[in-house]
């Protein structure tokens, strides 16, 4: 499956000798659909868009927009898009991500172009009832030419009767033609404290309601395992928006910990 990845923020505690990351399996992070436009023909996006394509396409130039096989990031396509006076191209996708989606995400996506003045403006909304609240907003400029760059941040979903995501891509400034690939809105999971009494941890973290977590902790014998073969210590919990905790009661002077993003079901 393309642009599935495991996620670690390592984080070590001298006094207590624990070693804590973030875990995320493949399939369970990414709530955009068809991220790296793989699924599909090369080409531009018919529109109305035939069924199954999550993505919508308006473009100004057939001949140079639309899924193209190459530059791509990884696989075997990525999307082409003119940005700039006089374009209309405009690219997006609706539903994405889970009902109940309160809590802190993460977004990136990955741009190429061979014009470093060039700008696209880059958007992400909560959908309510049909309408689209702004999340975030990212004027994309200043590339690196000719390599492709990642463009990240974050941003806090806090409307409770909001459904699911909307991503836009527009045009704006230069004429320029960008290339898009690898697209990802991911729930935000971080650490927040650790706590050690005795033979009691407490891991602490950032939670989303939509998402579930648990613990999965070992030795250092067995430090160097996959970390998606750790046992699993106690039950999951379902995020609400807010900071949970997990525990362990292991005597073990020195344990490695992570916290496990399960999908919604």
């Amino acid at each position: 499956m393309k642009n599935t990845e495991v996620k670690h923020s390592p984080i070590a505690v001298a006094a207590t000798a624990i070693v804590l990351s973030m875990f995320t399996p493949a399939g369970a992070q990414n709530v955009v659909k068809n991220p790296g436009f793989e699924n599909g023909p090369l080409g531009p996006i018919a529109f109305p868009p035939p069924p199954g394509e999550p993505w919508l396409g308006l473009v100004t130039s057939p001949t140079e927009e639309g899924v193209v096989a190459s530059p791509v990031r990884t696989g075997t396509k990525a999307y082409a898009f003119l940005s700039g006076p006089g374009a209309t191209s405009l690219l997006f996708q609706q539903g994405v991500g889970p009902a109940g989606v309160l809590g802190v995400w993460d977004y990136s996506l990955w741009a190429y172009t061979a014009d470093p003045d060039g700008v696209m403006l880059f958007s992400i909304g909560a959908m309510v009832g049909g309408e689209s609240s702004t999340m975030t907003t990212r004027f994309v400029t200043g590339l690196t030419p000719n390599t492709w760059t990642e463009i990240k941040g974050s941003f806090s979903q806090t409307i409770p009767n909001a459904s699911t995501f909307s991503i836009l891509m527009s045009g704006f400034g230069n004429p320029t033609l960008f290339y898009l690939d690898d697209l990802n809105i991911s729930p935000s999971t971080k650490v927040t404290e650790i706590e050690r009494e005795e033979n009691l941890t407490r891991v602490s973290f950032t939670s989303n309601s939509g998402f579930s977590y648990r613990l999965r902790a070992v030795n250092g014998a067995d430090l160097s395992t996959p970390i998606s073969t750790w046992p699993i210590v106690g039950a999951s919990v379902a995020g609400n928006g807010s900071i949970l905790s997990l525990t362990d009661t292991s005597s073990q002077p020195a344990r490695f910990f992570t916290v496990e993003t399960l999908a919604p079901n």
